[in-house]
Order: C-alpha cells, then sequence, then structure tokens
C-alpha cells in the first residue's frame, strides 16, 4: 500500500469519527441547490484550502521557490482532478448522505466529489476551536491534499534520484506547457519535509538576519522545538545553508528518502 493509500485510511477514519460525534454534517448532506448549506460550505471551503496550501507551501519552500513555483505546486494539490482522487482513495462515497442527489450519481462526478471535499474542510474549518477532533482532522485532510497533490505532479512524477539518494530537479519528460516547466525542487529540504509529515514532527529553518561576517548565510533546524545542534549550514545564499542543513539532518536522524 503506497504512502498516499495508508494516509487516506487513516483520514477517513478520522472523519468518521467526526461524523459520529456530529462535528459533520452539513458538509456530507450534498444538496446541490444555489444558496444550500452545503453549496455555502463548498464555497468557503475551497478559499480556505487555498490559504491552507498557501501556509504549508511557505512553510517548506519560503526562499527557495518564486511565485510562479508556488502557484503549479498549489494547483496541483488544489484542482478538482486532484480532490477527487483523494475522494477516491479515502473511499469517502460511504460517508457521504444521500441529500438531494442520488449518492451513486455524485461519486461517478469529478467536480462533485472535489465539492465535497471542500465542504468538509469548511465545516472542520468552522469548528476547529471548538472541537480538538476537528482541528486534528482538518490537519490530517490538508497535509493528504498536499502529499496527493505533489505525488501527482511534475515535481514527483518527473524526478530523478541522484547518486546520493536524493531527489534532483525534477526534469519535466516529453513536451510540457511553461506552467508545468516552473517545477518545485525535489530536494534534501523536501525528503526532511515529508519525513516531518510522516513522523509528525514540527520541524522549523532558523536563518541567520544577515549574512556572517565572513558573507555567507547561515540555518539551523529545530525539530519539535530542539534546535538540533549538529546542524548547522553555511552558503552564498539561504538556500545554499538550508540545503547543507538538510543533508545534515537525513544523516543524522537517519532518514530514509522516498520510504
Amino acid at each position: 500500500m503506497d504512502v498516499v493509500k495508508k494516509a487516506a485510511t487513516k483520514v477517513c477514519d478520522k472523519l468518521a469519527d467526526c461524523k459520529k460525534l456530529q462535528i459533520l454534517g452539513k458538509s456530507l448532506a450534498v444538496d446541490f441547490k444555489t444558496g444550500s448549506d452545503f453549496q455555502t460550505l463548498e464555497w468557503a471551503g475551497d478559499r480556505y484550502l487555498k490559504a491552507l496550501l498557501a501556509e504549508k507551501a511557505l512553510s517548506t519552500y519560503e526562499g527557495l521557490a518564486d511565485q510562479g513555483q508556488l502557484s503549479v505546486l498549489c494547483t496541483n494539490c488544489e484542482n478538482n482532478e486532484a480532490l477527487a482522487r483523494i475522494f477516491d482513495r479515502m473511499g469517502f462515497s460511504k460517508l457521504v448522505d444521500q441529500g438531494t442527489e442520488h449518492t451513486e450519481q455524485i461519486c461517478d462526478m469529478v467536480k462533485r466529489k472535489a465539492d465535497i471535499i471542500e465542504a468538509v474542510i469548511a465545516e472542520l474549518y468552522k469548528k476547529r476551536r471548538d472541537h480538538n477532533t476537528a482541528k486534528e482532522a482538518l490537519e490530517m485532510l490538508v497535509n493528504l491534499i498536499y502529499l496527493g497533490g505533489q505525488q501527482s505532479s511534475t515535481v514527483s512524477d518527473n524526478c530523478r534520484v541522484s547518486s546520493n539518494g536524493y531527489g534532483k530537479d525534477a526534469v519535466p519528460s516529453g513536451e510540457a506547457t511553461s506552467a508545468q516547466q516552473q517545477t518545485v525542487p525535489k530536494n534534501a529540504i523536501q525528503v526532511v519535509h515529508e519525513w516531518s509529515q510522516k513522523q509528525k514532527k514540527i520541524v522549523k529553518w532558523i536563518d541567520s538576519d544577515e549574512p556572517l561576517a565572513n558573507g555567507m548565510w547561515q540555518a539551523k533546524i529545530s525539530i519539535d522545538g530542539v534546535v538540533l545542534d549538529d546542524a548547522v549550514g553555511e552558503g552564498k545564499t539561504k538556500q545554499d545553508a538550508r540545503m547543507k542543513v538538510a543533508d545534515q539532518t537525513i544523516s543524522i536522524k537517519n532518514i530514509r528518502p522516498f520510504e
């Protein structure tokens, strides 16, 4: 079972708990009539998801990718096809209530699968402060969407593996649009980020406010609030410094890329 499928099973179980606790209700009672509660949640969920994915992308690639690359990454996560794949991988149809539409019809339509995922995000987002289960479920679902989008994008599909075991910059195979060619590097930093997601670790990069006396930037890393003293990198740019720290972190923590 692949990483996304394993994560999808866990997320679906968490969302099933939310339904039992009546945290999720309106988002599962599908009603595509204009002005319905479901449609309002879908509208809000689309906007919440964009913001949450932007925050996640920045936490991973801030200073390492431009706005064009970040846009491609987020689009690969939030488009209807990507959300429909998440719906299918979770087997989410079993949680959807029959509202004004037959469940069988909903689950055959890409756009409507995506709408349901967005409505669920909105309902969880609204209730995240009052229910810890909602907060956890929202975080898990957004992480799953982010992971699924990366796997289906040119970032992962066309990624070559270098001799040291880490992914090099993605190189699109065949013809690609200019948007597809703006890929985000899959490298040691991303390996650390994916490891932190799988292990549920909170990773933060600590950059020097300005170059050191030798003109080099310095970077460190903290894991769950503890600075990894043996991982210190210097480079001509923040990216170079972070990359060295990521390489050291992989060695110190014995992280196996692409597990």
